[in-house]
């Protein structure tokens, strides 16, 4: 049933693969992330529907990801302010006809905070979300 959603979310991440929590967020998140893309009305058009292929990685595999892909590859950023900091998410991607590769870097830092804190899931379906949005 999973290759029917327009949104497919993989872990890559060991640091969030060894967290139930984080790979039940993980999980509601996709699902989350379909919905919305149902409720804006971007499957409407079956025969064009943009697929989005998203993998979640901490900075090495992300990095290794970048030089493996070069000069195909197109760099988005978004900066979101904190009360206490300024964090700072980026994704890679590359877009084929109705196809989306997408790799998101977790930092280690949010992922220390979200195992030690009450991780805001708001924010980062928000620019999870966004980046999505972008490449459609």
């Amino acid at each position: 049933m999973d290759a029917d959603i327009p949104i497919k979310l993989r872990v890559i991440s060991q640091s969030v693969l060894s967290s139930k929590a984080l790979m039940h967020y993980f999980g509601q998140l996709e699902a989350w992330l379909n919905f919305r893309g149902m409720s804006a009305l971007w499957y409407q058009d079956e025969a064009n529907i943009m697929h989005h292929d998203i993998q979640i990685m901490d900075s090495a595999d992300f990095e290794a990801d970048l030089k493996a892909a070069a000069s195909r590859v197109e760099l988005m950023k978004i900066k979101q302010k904190g009360e206490t900091n300024t964090q700072i998410y980026q994704a890679a991607y590359t877009k084929a006809a109705n196809q989306v590769s997408m790799s998101i870097l977790v930092e280690p830092q949010l992922l220390r905070f979200s195992l030690n804190q009450a991780f805001n899931q708001n924010k980062f379906n928000a620019v999870v979300f966004e980046f999505v949005k972008r490449t459609r």
